[in-house]
């Protein structure tokens, strides 16, 4: 990305057609001098939407439910996760924090209704209350640099680590992947932050996927395993927690099998959009999908052995990608089948278990 001071937006230059995409464009007085990435903007994450779970059981009752461990959500730590059918495909993606007396499970919007039905299902006679949070909540997103003068007005400060968390009566942050620094920030629809400019959505959406964050609204709900969807290399499964629904499946592939399909970044021609088919080029067959995509930038579900191939979106003469870099990659997802592998066999007592 680059800052085009004449034009006073962001835009970026496609590395496949060098065409000039503008991603944001706004005063320049809203801006600070140093550039994007050191500017500082409140995105509106009208997408979101968020779940209060109260009661005494809140925690053990997300625990059977969730792909993380719940026993690890505080105030000063969250956790992206994602919500399972028993067959292990994965409902939603979530992130999950707690406030000062309630946790709170931000989702995709259109899945908030579907979720919250299916929770509720599972409550049977623990101590356990499900609340759409929008009433009391608004979801933003902080990116840029000097976080600590809008924090400062909540009384909070700045987390350190990604997924650390800090939370007071009026607001919760949560620091997200991704650089310029993000953090994700929740505010009480009482509370204001002054001496910023806002956007939409777009330019976080477009943070997301540039660090390789897939999120599952309605229309890819149950579509995908959290393997690909590499939840299980973004910190969003715990295979150490225990049971939880979908867990068996979950647990099988990481140990015992290899997912044919993972998530994979690219860049396109055009503007593909959320469902478009991916095709080797001038070839016949799918081999795969796009789950999440903002400009020309994209993350898809592709089959593992297709995934360097000449691809194109929409048919197999349509859009031209180009293979873009993970944050996590392919050394990360093969230490960390070892080290499965490993415990697996100190487990079960067997001399070997197939990674391929």
């Amino acid at each position: 990305m680059i800052w085009h001071p004449a034009m006073a937006s962001i835009v970026r230059i496609s590395s496949i057609t060098h065409k000039v995409i503008v991603i944001m464009q706004e005063s320049p007085s809203a801006m600070n001098s140093d550039g994007p990435g050191h500017s500082a903007t409140l995105c509106r994450l009208e997408h979101l939407a968020a779940i209060s779970i109260t009661g005494a059981d809140a925690a053990a009752f997300l625990q059977g439910q969730l792909t993380c461990d719940t026993r690890a959500i505080t105030l000063d730590h969250s956790s992206p996760g994602a919500l399972c059918t028993p067959a292990g495909r994965v409902v939603a993606t979530i992130q999950l924090l707690r406030s000062m007396d309630e946790i709170l499970l931000l989702l995709n919007r259109d899945l908030s209704a579907p979720v919250m039905h299916r929770l509720a299902k599972y409550v049977l006679r623990a101590k356990v209350s499900l609340a759409d949070a929008g009433d009391a909540w608004r979801i933003a997103g902080w990116m840029g640099s000097e976080p600590d003068r809008v924090l400062q007005q909540f009384g909070l400060a700045l987390p350190t680590e990604v997924h650390a968390a800090a939370a007071n009566e009026l607001a919760c942050v949560v620091r997200m992947p991704g650089e310029p620094l993000r953090c994700l920030l929740l505010l009480r629809q009482e509370a204001r932050v002054t001496g910023l400019a806002t956007q939409d959505s777009m330019v976080w959406r477009m943070a997301d996927i540039a660090c390789g964050l897939p999120h599952v609204g309605a229309q890819f709900s149950e579509a995908f395993t959290p393997q690909m969807l590499n939840l299980d290399l973004t910190g969003a499964v715990s295979f150490a927690k225990g049971c939880y629904t979908g867990q068996e499946v979950v647990a099988r592939t990481h140990y015992l099998g290899q997912p044919k399909r993972r998530t994979y970044r690219y860049s396109a021609c055009g503007t593909p959009q959320p469902g478009d088919a991916l095709y080797v080029a001038e070839q016949d067959e799918m081999v795969g999908t796009v789950v999440n995509a903002v400009g020309d930038q994209l993350l898809a579900v592709v089959q593992c052995e297709d995934h360097a191939k000449p691809l194109c979106a929409g048919g197999p003469d349509g859009q031209r990608l180009q293979l873009e870099s993970l944050p996590y990659g392919e050394a990360a997802w093969v230490l960390k089948r070892w080290i499965s592998a490993s415990t697996a066999r100190r487990r079960t007592g067997c001399r070997s278990i197939p990674l391929a």
